[in-house]
């Protein structure tokens, strides 16, 4: 098991690159949503590693919207830190995220229900990092916070 690296988030965004693509995209990280997608600042560029699934994707926020399309893709998080066959939204609408790239969704799996045509929910950024990656996380045995992403 290797220890999670030490990643450096500012103002509750986050920048994540895709495996075949140098460009990073600055998402917002959103504990109280499950979906990841890109195309709000930036448009999403297809690479050798993205899959256009064909489905619809869309979703409502209190500040916002978008819809678009799921793509499957690779993600890097940090290096070596890199997540497969990630579900992303791509957006073709979005509103309300002036400064984001995207959402960076790391809350539970149930709120990517419905969001994704013929799919009844979407393994998300988080299900796929410890599912994926061997990390150590300390133990303690008094009750207190997790910090994942340099967020708690």
């Amino acid at each position: 098991m290797s220890a999670l690296p030490q990643l450096s988030v500012s103002s509750y965004s986050y920048s994540v690159r895709r495996v075949a693509h140098s460009r990073a995209d600055t998402l917002q990280v959103d504990t109280g949503s499950s979906n990841t997608w890109v195309g709000a600042g930036k448009a999403y560029v297809n690479t050798s590693t993205s899959t256009n699934t064909g489905k619809s994707v869309s979703v409502a926020y209190g500040s916002g919207f978008f819809s678009g399309t799921e793509y499957i893709d690779q993600v890097t998080l940090a290096s070596g830190l890199v997540i497969s066959n990630q579900s992303i939204g791509v957006a073709s609408q979005a509103e309300g995220f002036n400064g984001y790239d995207g959402i960076l969704g790391i809350g539970p799996v149930d709120l990517t229900e419905g969001t994704v045509s013929s799919t009844d929910s979407v393994p998300t950024v988080t299900d796929n990092l410890f599912s994926q990656v061997s990390i150590d996380l300390p133990r303690h045995d008094e009750v207190g916070t997790l910090m994942m992403m340099g967020l708690s």
